[in-house]
């Protein structure tokens, strides 16, 4: 394990370095030195890094930078230096703050993740979803409030994590895409119907909605997701309608999901109902109505 800082004379006779990787050294702190210049990926995951390494500014050829869960990690985004170049961003589970910047500029870029963040209140960045190349997007618990945008709708979107934040409004119809394969929109104030256009998010196996303020029936397009393993619907307390099936076909259907929802507004015959569930603290089950979403993740 690496201690404290990073050997500068170390690095100078390796300026030709193209991948580095100090995740998991705690011990590193202050800055990563030097400015190297064929660097494209950059690994430094839960460390106790300071600030944002020398090489990512200015860089014309870094495709990956990983920074996340270091809370020591503090200040803005150095958005207008990051290059275009990059394609994989991880600033989760870190300490930078100010406004959630645009990333206009990043045209190339595949993954973003900004979750558990402390940015200043906002809507998301309209540019986000003019990032054509996108397919993992989690901005979970990262201070988000208005509306999710319209024009979300990019095709190659496989994530989309909203959890955990204030938005409000309803569900843009143009989410469910033919790749859109995990969306959680859950624990915030959305509105409105459940649009009938998920019938056409035909590898959709994740899709939470639950803890918003949804309403109207459940469309029927969404019984013919084949692919849906996992629906949580729970804590909508206007919502009603069927999520049923043949009952030739019953048994088998419900073999194959893991579906929640509140059963006294709901008919459901393969959920696990969860109202008139008390109040608990979130655990580890797959099972339980208070499943954490992280665990959820890890456990598919």
């Amino acid at each position: 394990m690496l201690n404290e800082t990073l050997d500068e004379s170390f690095l100078s006779k390796h300026l030709d370095l193209e991948q580095m990787d100090i995740s998991g050294n705690v011990n590193i702190r202050g800055v990563v030195p030097l400015h190297l210049p064929n660097l494209k990926v950059l690994d430094g995951h839960n460390t106790s890094l300071e600030s944002f390494p020398v090489s990512v500014h200015n860089s014309s050829v870094l495709e990956f930078l990983s920074l996340h869960d270091n809370l020591e990690l503090r200040g803005t985004i150095p958005s207008s230096l990051l290059p275009e170049t990059l394609g994989h961003l991880d600033l989760s589970s870190t300490g930078v703050s100010g406004d959630m910047p645009s990333f206009d500029n990043l045209v190339n870029l595949n993954y973003l993740f900004l979750a558990h963040t402390n940015f200043n209140p906002g809507t998301i960045p309209l540019d986000y979803a003019a990032l054509e190349q996108l397919v993992d997007l989690s901005l979970k618990n990262s201070n988000r409030i208005g509306t999710i945008p319209a024009s979300f709708n990019s095709s190659n979107l496989v994530l989309l994590d909203l959890d955990d934040n204030d938005l409000t409004g309803t569900i843009p119809s143009g989410l469910f895409t033919e790749n859109i394969q995990m969306m959680l929109l859950n624990n915030n104030r959305l509105n409105g119907t459940i649009p009938s256009s998920v019938g056409e998010a035909t590898n959709l196996w994740l899709l939470l909605l639950n803890d918003n303020l949804l309403s109207g029936n459940i469309p029927e397009e969404l019984l013919n997701l084949n692919q849906l393993k996992y629906f949580f619907v729970q804590n909508n307390p206007s919502l009603s309608g069927e999520l049923t099936t043949d009952s030739s076909q019953q048994f088998e259907f419900c073999q194959t999901k893991v579906w929640k929802a509140d059963c006294d507004v709901l008919e459901c015959k393969c959920c696990i109902c969860c109202d008139d569930v008390a109040e608990q603290e979130p655990v580890d089950d797959i099972q339980s109505c208070n499943t954490t979403n992280d665990f959820l993740l890890q456990y598919l």
